[in-house]
């Protein structure tokens, strides 16, 4: 935690605001400072003294994400990015935008817009800011048609853990090496650098956009469903929600031209005598994923396997929301047992079941992220996957990055 010594250490930085506030315990660390630099200049000076005063922060944006990670090793301040904000540039000719890591997206997106286009970035929760959805590499169901976030990045301005402001990539592209070092920032979770901006690529407004909904009394003929309503042209997102006695539902959003969208969702209606709903359906969804449950599961799935490892989960109580077109599953539990009472346990009660999920793993050769979870349960076991991860190349990139360990230590795969 952070004392009045540590904030009167990091006192006087120009253009900077130190603030203390109610504590927010994280993982049960209570940190009560908050470091909020208002430019880019500001966040290297302000780096540098952490780095001088032998603090550590934990980055935060939006604040949605904040228990996706390992326990954090220490955490003195939260850096926030919120002073970064604006659109800097955004050109309607060729549906480019630069903007400030601390902008919302709300705010964003009404700026693309207003412009003719729209921001392909889909991630849910409350005052989501671009920074911190480019930095947990937060997606939602319409990542169908957006893509993945490093998908639409054309360049980064960072600081680094070490305190230097570097630039990879740009309004245009022109070098490889710049661009494939955007795609290693993505996703660090603010381990290795903060994001001060970003250029993105903007995507053309669809003329319609309708979305449909089908249910059935079969999860596997959901997920077969799913798979095929996801490969229509027109499909931007295409979600198959299992929760509890209630009926797989199967919801699909349709968006593009006038004609391919009617033709689609003829056909769709035709196959899998769908309805149409509110597009406020899938904002719903979208924000399901973030989870109110207690113990929740990203799992990547090649689309040949979601049908047996969903039948598979199914007979656990807990809920699932698979994206069959993207190739990834959400599981959250609130309970381990059948009984409403079963809650979780302490010490190994939860093994049986994580060695389900190592074993599903290992038959789609690849890993899982546990995105919430108990503290107690953080203590026991890394939250990231690590049978294919390459700790000797990740320890190297952080110390080369975050040589003091100043941005969130012990957070990333294998407690670094």
């Amino acid at each position: 935690m952070m004392g009045q010594s540590a904030s009167h250490r990091l006192a006087g930085l120009e253009n900077c605001e130190l603030r203390e506030g109610t504590p927010l315990e994280i993982d049960g660390l209570e940190i009560a400072s908050v470091l909020a630099p208002q430019s880019p200049e500001a966040l290297v000076d302000a780096i540098l003294a952490l780095r001088a005063e032998g603090l550590a922060a934990l980055v935060v944006g939006g604040g949605n994400r904040l228990e996706v990670g390992n326990l954090a090793q220490r955490a003195d301040v939260l850096l926030s990015t919120r002073g970064l904000s604006g659109v800097h540039e955004l050109d309607a000719d060729e549906g480019i935008a630069r903007l400030g890591a601390g902008t919302p997206l709300a705010q964003a997106r009404a700026a693309a817009v207003e412009a003719g286009w729209e921001l392909p970035l889909d991630a849910p929760g409350p005052g989501a800011t671009l920074g911190g959805v480019l930095a947990a590499a937060a997606t939602g169901p319409r990542a169908l048609g957006y893509r993945q976030p490093r998908d639409v990045v054309l360049g980064l301005d960072v600081v680094l853990g070490s305190g230097d402001l570097t630039r990879c990539g740009g309004r245009v592209v022109k070098n490889v090496t710049g661009y494939d070092l955007a795609k290693l920032y993505i996703g660090s979770r603010g381990t290795l650098c903060v994001i001060a901006s970003a250029w993105i690529r903007l995507v053309p407004s669809p003329q319609r956009v309708l979305l449909l909904e089908a249910s059935s009394a079969d999860l596997g003929a959901a997920c077969r469903a799913g798979l095929r309503a996801s490969r229509f042209n027109s499909a931007r997102s295409c979600v198959v929600s299992f929760e509890g006695d209630a009926e797989p539902r199967v919801l699909v959003e349709l968006a593009g031209d006038e004609t391919t969208v009617v033709n689609d969702a003829d056909q769709l209606h035709a196959e899998l005598e769908t309805r149409t709903v509110e597009v406020a359906a899938l904002d719903a969804v979208r924000a399901r994923s973030l989870g109110g449950h207690r113990l929740a599961v990203r799992l990547p799935l090649l689309p040949s396997r979601f049908e047996a490892v969903v039948e598979r989960l199914s007979s656990h109580p807990c809920s699932l929301l698979a994206y069959p077109g993207l190739g990834y599953l959400h599981v959250a539990l609130d309970r381990v047992g059948d009984a409403p009472g079963d809650e979780f346990g302490e010490g190994d009660s939860m093994a049986p079941w994580f060695e389900m999920m190592d074993e599903i793993a290992r038959e789609a050769r690849g890993g899982y992220v546990v995105e919430r979870a108990p503290v107690d349960l953080k203590q026991q076991r890394d939250v990231f996957s690590t049978s294919s991860s390459p700790l000797p190349v990740l320890k190297a990139i952080k110390q080369r990055f975050d040589p003091d360990g100043v941005l969130a230590p012990g957070r990333s795969a294998g407690r670094i």
